[in-house]
């Protein structure tokens, strides 16, 4: 099969749609608290304006799976690209932070349509191994840089008025129209509920892994900022240069998979991104502003090749049947670790200080690899 610049253009475009869930408005939330002052409770729920989204992603990712399972993909996709524009762009319009939070999370939950059914058209759409390693980098590479030009855009945008970077989401009806032209429904046979068997304990193992290295991985947005601040002085367009090298590296670091599947199985590579993840952690703790670059490099390189190898492992296990519904989940898990993480990192920040912490997870880091280096029946056969 020949597949065009257009098509790929419009497919992985999609991509950059997920990242603009919390990137995107990050930078407008102190001036948003600051026009919402007179609201009772106003930090707490301008916080939850970027977090609720996570929760309706997790809670719809798994029923979009089982609908997919059932309907014809590109018509869910282009209605759910189509209704993520419109409860995106809406806070540029909306009075109300109690409205704004019914739009973010009624946009969770059209995000977590998206994500499900761009992952199963890339599975569908890329039958053979190798050219879907190829897709999921590109799926990667277009998420993660565009990730860090909208976090950089949100915070140039931010300045000029707290509800300018909801008008970015207009980019959705640009994404919705090159859907519509460019992609067609795949060559899959819709099934029937009877024949759409699904064990979710088959795939236990690679909710959980996406779970923890997720976990993990979010210290670098939502602490790692803090800690640039205070122990090393630099300014607010330092820190969101600095995490968004992190999310550039990555997308680079993504086209590397190909050629590490080629000489490393999935549990290998799964060995190394949880060392390296250790490393940069142990680089961290040592609190040397030479030290950074590196500490950057090694968190882009971890996020760049552990998300495609979740995907690998994955699409190893499934079958057709079971494919949409083993996708949805995955999202699930993703977004579940992105919105728990913070309940689990702030406790043991308060209990241990940032220095301490940074080298507990450095140690959880080498205990996941060393599990997957000694315990043979973590193998990532079917």
């Amino acid at each position: 099969m020949k597949y065009t610049k257009k098509f790929e253009f419009s497919l992985f475009s999609i991509s950059t749609l997920t990242t603009l869930g919390a990137a995107l408005i990050a930078p407008s939330l102190p001036s948003m608290q600051e026009h919402f002052a007179s609201v009772e409770h106003i930090s707490i729920l301008s916080r939850l304006i970027l977090t609720i989204p996570a929760l309706f992603i997790m809670i719809a990712s798994p029923i979009a799976g089982i609908i997919l399972t059932r309907h014809k993909r590109i018509r869910i996709l282009l209605v759910s690209i189509f209704l993520w524009s419109i409860f995106g762009v809406s806070g540029y319009f909306l009075n109300s932070i109690e409205w704004i939070l019914i739009f973010r999370s009624l946009f969770g939950i059209a995000s977590g349509f998206v994500m499900t059914s761009l992952s199963l058209l890339i599975s569908e759409y890329y039958i053979e191994e190798k050219n879907r390693e190829k897709a999921l980098v590109k799926q990667n590479f277009f998420s993660a840089f565009g990730g860090a030009i909208f976090l950089i855009l949100g915070g140039v945008l931010s300045d000029i008025d707290w509800r300018a970077p909801f008008l970015v989401y207009t980019l959705g009806f640009v994404v919705f129209f090159l859907c519509t032209k460019n992609l067609y429904e795949p060559q899959t046979t819709t099934l029937s509920e009877s024949s759409c068997r699904f064990s979710f304990v088959k795939f236990l193992k690679v909710y959980t892994v996406c779970f923890i290295s997720m976990s993990l991985l979010y210290f670098v947005p939502t602490q790692i900022p803090y800690y640039l601040h205070f122990h090393f002085g630099l300014d607010g367009s330092m820190v969101g240069a600095s995490i968004a090298s992190v999310s550039i590296l990555s997308a680079f670091f993504s086209f590397l998979y190909p050629k590490l599947s080629a000489h490393l199985s999935i549990q290998r590579i799964y060995i190394l991104c949880f060392l390296v993840l250790a490393i940069g952690f142990l680089l961290l703790y040592f609190q040397a502003l030479v030290l950074l670059p590196l500490v950057f490099l090694a968190f882009g390189f971890v996020w760049g090749i552990i998300l495609v190898n979740h995907y690998s492992w994955l699409f190893s296990l499934t079958t057709n049947k079971e494919k949409a519904k083993a996708i949805g989940f995955l999202s699930s898990s993703l977004f579940l670790a992105q919105f728990l993480s913070a309940f689990w990192i702030e406790p043991m920040l308060n209990a241990l200080g940032m220095q301490w912490a940074i080298l507990a997870l450095c140690g959880l880091s080498l205990c996941v690899s060393g599990i997957f280096l000694m315990n043979r029946s973590l193998n990532t056969s079917p």
